[in-house]
């Protein structure tokens, strides 16, 4: 590592070197999941938005996926922390029950891979 000044009227020129190594890490990220309804109906039409978000924006890109801990509920790609499209789920998806849904946002080159918070979603007859 060389650091250097050019100088100017007051100071004179300078010049460091170190003989260390830089080590640059990945940034670490925080990936919020966020839902419509904590409630939905099995086979109506109604549709629930989920959506996502990674910080830190301005490093973040790739695939966040939405899942409960057996079932892939649907893929999100982002750019610059956020979402290029939302996720709809269709009730169809996760029979009747209570699911644990989470964000898995799988990391970069740059960022680190992180989970959201589980949000229960609940599918009712």
């Amino acid at each position: 590592l060389v650091a250097s000044y050019s100088g100017d009227v007051s100071y004179l020129t300078s010049s460091s070197t170190s003989g260390g190594n830089i080590s640059i890490k990945k940034a670490n990220s925080t990936t919020v999941l966020r839902l419509s309804t904590t409630k939905v109906i099995y086979g109506s039409e109604q549709k629930e938005k989920l959506t996502v978000s990674v910080n830190p924006t301005s490093l973040t890109s790739g695939t966040v996926t939405i899942k409960t801990s057996k079932v892939t509920v649907c893929r999100i790609s982002i750019q610059a922390g956020v979402a290029t499209k939302s996720c709809t789920l269709s009730p169809k998806v996760l029979g009747v029950g209570s699911y644990k849904l989470m964000a898995v946002y799988g990391g970069s080159a740059n960022v680190n891979a992180s989970t959201s918070p589980k949000f229960t979603l609940t599918v009712v007859k």
